[in-house]
């Protein structure tokens, strides 16, 4: 159904699809854009994660509603911080519950985009819904697809509406207290309500679907956690490990060399920032702008395989600590198919942090505790190639 609306199909290679919320509309507002879609976009040239400034970048959407194309723009806006699709045709403005927009990235053409205006009621409308995946939809709920194959379609585990059922059952229960203090409570207690019984396999905990639960960020908490080791290959001018400690590290408190650094897209105070190249299909770490370590695609790629696999995300919201902590499951998403294009997404928008870390021992020789990609809880969902958002 999907290839049946797209005037270009074969040209597609992205597609996102999402229920309106009434705060979504042509130009005042725009289409929000949930950050799992950024990769749809373009990079943002110039952008600083840390700058007090909005972004634009132009971008042409294509459809029906657009005669023979219009320019639009593609917005990131600090403050809150997000992004929106703006200057779409005017029919966006004031839409039906329920309206969804489909919008796919033609990759014959730069940065131009079928968009299409889908009525609830419609066959169109609801074959769409089954054909994606999507339960019941809430306003917001959308689904993405960053390796659209025409013709293909959509597969997802028969086992999805039937969690999602318990889901719903667990939310509509409001703030549940912990039934295990620490960390780990937040994803023992949702599964325990599932009546999944705690062991040690390795396998997927839902009838083939892995359940994966986090806290959701709240105020300024930042809690990264390591998403995979993954040394690069050293491109500078340097001889061994020792060298580079020296050249670009410091002096810590035990009167050591040492590199302990964490590093985003934006310089730090060391110098280092990381750079996402999708013309040589490479991840940089640059040091005062000049390249100095490089991961390939296919290495960040085969990391990505090994460490993750489809899963339904669960996001909590919480109150209280230790043994009174209580869980409020509000959000559920559904991903497949791991993708390094939307890994350096979320490079460029300054999600992923790199840490570096070794330091010299009195012997001479280094001590490097392993190069670490890490992300935010709340972004692992952003790293697959499909996403459905179906609980907000």
């Amino acid at each position: 159904m999907v290839n049946d609306i797209l005037l270009h199909p074969q040209n597609c290679e992205s597609i996102f699809f999402k229920v309106l919320t009434p705060n979504d509309d042509a130009g005042r507002h725009g289409v929000l854009v949930p950050t799992y879609a950024y990769a749809m976009f373009p990079p943002i040239e110039g952008f600083d994660a840390t700058a007090d400034l909005n972004y634009t970048e132009r971008v042409t959407f294509l459809g029906e509603q657009c005669g023979d194309g219009i320019l639009g723009s593609y917005k990131h806006y600090h403050r809150y911080p997000e992004r929106r699709l703006t200057q779409l045709p005017p029919c966006f403005n004031n839409a039906a519950m329920g309206t969804a927009i489909l919008v796919a990235k033609l990759a014959n053409l730069p940065w131009t985009y079928e968009i299409h205006i889908l009525e609830p009621g419609t066959v169109a409308y609801t074959d769409i819904l089954d054909e994606l995946g999507l339960v019941e939809p809430d306003a917001g709920a959308y689904f993405l697809d960053l390796q659209h194959t025409p013709r293909v379609d959509n597969h997802f585990s028969p086992s999805l509406p039937r969690l999602l059922e318990l889901f719903d059952d667990v939310k509509s229960k409001g703030y549940i207290k912990t039934l295990r203090g620490g960390p780990t409570g937040v994803g023992y207690t949702f599964e325990t309500l599932l009546g999944i019984e705690e062991n040690n396999n390795r396998g997927p905990d839902f009838d083939g679907i892995e359940i994966k639960c986090y806290r959701l960020k709240t105020g300024t908490t930042n809690i990264k956690k390591n998403l995979f080791l993954r040394e690069p290959l050293w491109i500078d001018a340097h001889d061994n490990m020792a060298e580079r400690v020296r050249g670009y590290g410091y002096i810590d408190e035990g009167g050591r060399p040492a590199l302990y650094s964490a590093v985003t897209v934006c310089p730090n105070c060391h110098g280092f920032s990381l750079e996402a190249d999708a013309d040589d299909e490479k991840v940089y770490l640059a040091f005062n702008g000049d390249r100095v370590a490089e991961w390939t695609y296919a290495q960040l790629q085969e990391r990505l395989d090994e460490k993750l696999t489809h899963a339904a995300f669960i996001g909590a919201k919480k109150r209280g600590t230790a043994a009174k902590e209580e869980f409020f499951y509000k959000e559920f998403k559904y991903c497949r198919h791991p993708s390094v294009v939307a890994f350096t997404a979320l490079i460029e928008s300054g999600h992923v942090t790199l840490e570096l870390r070794m330091h010299i021992n009195d012997n001479g020789t280094v001590r490097n505790h392993g190069t670490a990609f890490r992300l935010l809880d709340d972004n692992m969902a952003d790293l697959f190639a499909e996403v459905r958002g179906m609980r907000e």
